[in-house]
């Protein structure tokens, strides 16, 4: 595992590369805070990484960009896990109320690759959600109580969910091209 700089079109990143002697055979390209992590098996050649990253570079430039907008809007916060917790705990059950949907559990934890999940009647929702936009944080919300009453993602489910958050196609966009981030929180 080493950290390179690369420069392109007067813009330059920090990259780790770690090269993978196991069975790994494919290229993965992951974004962090604020650099770029490069996955790659033994064999691949500098050459080559190199070119990767050149074809890349738009994608790797717009993603750490999203990065830091979402950083500047809504990172600003200092709460602690536990306030955190709290929080949505009690923002679930409100809402819960409000949709008059029965919700037995609001459990808050941290994952490593979603945000949140319904099972049964408890919802599980990522601590740091709390730190994107109120209006990003009740769409989340409504989405796991909506699967309270429909256990899929077929059109009655998305048509519920629209009227419990009109903004529904807003919010989703905004979750594709920020949601991501909150994995750079720990």
């Amino acid at each position: 595992m080493a950290f390179y700089t690369h420069n392109l079109t007067g813009e330059s990143i920090s990259y780790e590369l770690v090269i993978s002697s196991r069975r790994k055979k494919s290229i993965a390209l992951e974004i962090k805070a604020d650099w770029l992590r490069i996955m790659v098996p033994e064999s691949v050649s500098d050459y080559h990484i190199e070119k990767i990253i050149q074809k890349k570079w738009s994608w790797i430039i717009k993603k750490l960009a999203q990065l830091e907008n979402l950083k500047v809007l809504s990172f600003n916060k200092n709460i602690s896990r536990q306030q955190a917790a709290q929080i949505l705990h009690d923002r679930t059950l409100q809402l819960g109320k409000v949709t008059q949907l029965s919700l037995e559990k609001v459990i808050i934890k941290q994952y490593r690759r979603k945000y949140w999940q319904c099972k049964w009647s408890t919802v599980y929702l990522d601590w740091r959600i709390v730190f994107f936009p109120q209006e990003i944080t009740d769409h989340i919300i409504y989405h796991e109580l909506a699967h309270l009453r429909y256990k899929h993602h077929q059109k009655t489910f998305w048509e519920f969910l629209t009227q419990l958050d009109p903004a529904t196609p807003k919010h989703k966009k905004w979750l594709r091209e920020y949601g991501a981030s909150i994995h750079t929180i720990s």
